[in-house]
């Protein structure tokens, strides 16, 4: 293998395959997939028990990603956050990262202040 890859190489026609294959790898390299995982959009029932802050969102690799890392993230932004609702989470990975189980999660939600808390 080690001698046709130098036979190719001197031929010249080895630097085009290896450019070539370059950019096939660059190309799916580069194909990057956000995609929706899954959501909790509902509302606690009774409005004037509660207050909106904002919204609130963050993003790592999907081992390290979760509600309670949303819900710190909420009360570092809004300390008066209790809970945070209607949380959508998206998976943000390239070709090469789902092949391999690789890849980010985005969790955004609205944080939410309970008036009786």
């Amino acid at each position: 293998m080690v001698i046709f890859a130098k036979k190719l190489m001197k031929s010249g026609r080895g630097i085009l395959a290896a450019m070539g294959l370059m950019l096939v790898l660059g190309l799916f390299a580069a194909c990057v997939t956000n995609a929706p995982v899954g959501d909790s959009t509902s509302f606690p029932a009774d409005s004037s028990t509660y207050t909106i802050l904002g919204r609130v969102s963050i993003e790592g690799a999907s081992k390290a990603n979760g509600y309670m890392k949303l819900l710190e993230e909420a009360q570092r932004k809004y300390p008066n956050c209790d809970d945070v609702v209607n949380i959508v989470v998206d998976a943000h990975a390239t070709f090469f990262q789902k092949m391999f189980g690789g890849g980010n999660y985005n969790l955004s939600g609205i944080a939410i202040d309970y008036k009786d808390m």
